[in-house]
């Protein structure tokens, strides 16, 4: 009988039930909470009026959000949104969108062009905000609007307000 590969088979055996008693022994997961994106319905293609205008640096583009679909999730705590990106030729761009504060990203969930409707994202994933370029509206966003450090702010109605009365970056 060769014990050397007896003993390893059995430190082997041994090993994997004392981790599986030890990890699971009174019923309860010890590990960090699975977040879980909650489900959302996708909002009404919006139309021109009522979207709250805001300003990015140095873009061509024009931006608004369409206030009837921004929501925070219950569950997930993930800003959800409509916004509509005009450039100088007219061309109308809507993405219906959602972003984390912690960590720091966002997910395209559906698209649209002109009067619409919107085209679900089939291939949707969360991605890292940047702070380049036509897509650093999100960043302006989630810093100026969506986020309070690493959370959302409390209430969707908060977030309009905040919109539409942005506070002032002047110190003198």
């Amino acid at each position: 009988m060769n014990w050397r590969a007896f003993g390893a088979a059995l430190l082997l055996v041994l090993g994997s039930g004392f981790s599986a008693y030890a990890d699971d022994q009174d019923g309860r997961d010890y590990g960090e909470p699975v977040w879980r994106e909650q489900h959302m319905a996708l909002p009404a293609y919006p139309g021109d009026d009522h979207l709250i205008q805001f300003d990015v640096s140095r873009s061509p583009f024009r931006y608004a959000i369409d206030p009837s679909s921004l929501s925070i999730g219950t569950k997930d705590n993930v800003v959800r949104y409509v916004v509509v990106i005009v450039s100088k030729s007219g061309v109308r761009n809507v993405r219906y969108e959602g972003i984390r504060c912690d960590p720091r990203s966002y997910k395209t969930y559906a698209y649209g062009i002109g009067p619409g409707p919107f085209q679900i994202n089939t291939a949707a994933t969360w991605r890292p905000i940047t702070t380049a370029g036509a897509e650093r509206y999100r960043d302006d966003l989630a810093q100026q609007y969506f986020c309070d450090g690493v959370y959302p702010r409390k209430s969707a109605e908060l977030i309009i307000n905040r919109m539409k009365n942005p506070p002032s970056s002047d110190y003198f």
